[in-house]
């Protein structure tokens, strides 16, 4: 199935990827995260796809100090969402919180707790942690 040739937004493009991807692989999820830099703002936001939902977060600025073990950050929280049963949003929700504020840490062990995450996407946290 060939991708649609006149898309512009990367979104979209990830929607149809994602969708042809769990298709042809008969696989549960699909998960990443799009980053975007405009000047020296950067913001980052996750997708899941799972079964024939596709899901967003919202959009988090990004404070580097270490870029280092976010994706592992990102991915953990996935697959526990996965586990836990939660939602599709809750799932990506926290994923990307937890994967915003492991950029807040040095070194490649995400070691944020649960809690933290939680008052992070609720808004109710500092904006480093270490």
């Amino acid at each position: 199935m060939p991708l649609p040739t006149e898309i512009e937004e990367p979104v979209e493009i990830l929607e149809a990827v994602s969708r042809q991807f769990v298709e042809k692989y008969q696989i549960t999820l699909f998960a990443g995260t799009l980053r975007e830099k405009k000047g020296k703002n950067r913001s980052v936001k996750g997708f899941l796809r799972h079964a024939n939902q596709f899901v967003l977060s919202s959009v988090y600025d990004l404070d580097i100090y270490d870029r280092i073990g976010t994706g592992d950050a990102y991915a953990a929280e996935i697959i526990t969402g996965f586990i836990e049963k939660w939602s599709d949003h809750q799932t990506v929700e926290f994923a990307i919180g937890n994967a915003v504020l492991e950029h807040t840490t040095f070194g490649d062990s995400p070691i944020i707790r649960k809690d933290r995450v939680e008052a992070f996407i609720a808004g109710q946290t500092n904006d480093v942690i270490r």
